[in-house]
């Protein structure tokens, strides 16, 4: 009895730690994102955002179609932790814009903030 007893301590603590493990596992974010937000009085704006992975992390770059993004911008201070994802980028009037999105596979949805407005937006790989 127990031996019993402690075979299945010890199966609980390693299915514990294997999904411990894989709860802590970052999403791949790497591709191209087609992003589409609501903003009030303006209507929808579009932007592409491309992430690709390195060594050290993530390095990107964002791109609109109206030119409030100077083209290929760089994103900054890319932070990855599980699902989520939280950068920032310079507008051409010099303001900046704070991402924070929650990846689904290949839908990222979140809030983009500038000024202290927010507004909801959406992001879809390209496959």
């Amino acid at each position: 009895m127990k031996y019993t007893t402690l075979l299945l301590r010890v199966i609980v603590l390693f299915g514990i730690t294997i999904l411990s493990v894989y709860a802590l596992q970052e999403a791949n974010m790497e591709g191209k994102w087609n992003g589409k937000m609501a903003i009030p009085n303006f209507g929808t704006y579009e932007m592409t955002m491309v992430l690709e992975k390195t060594d050290s992390g993530y390095k990107g770059k964002v791109n609109d179609t109206v030119g409030y993004i100077a083209k290929d911008t760089e994103i900054q201070d890319i932070k990855i932790e599980g699902n989520q994802l939280s950068c920032w980028f310079d507008l051409t009037d010099g303001t900046i814009v704070n991402l924070t999105l929650t990846a689904d596979g290949d839908t990222m949805i979140g809030e983009a903030e500038r000024e202290g407005g927010i507004v909801s937006c959406v992001f879809v790989r390209e496959k």
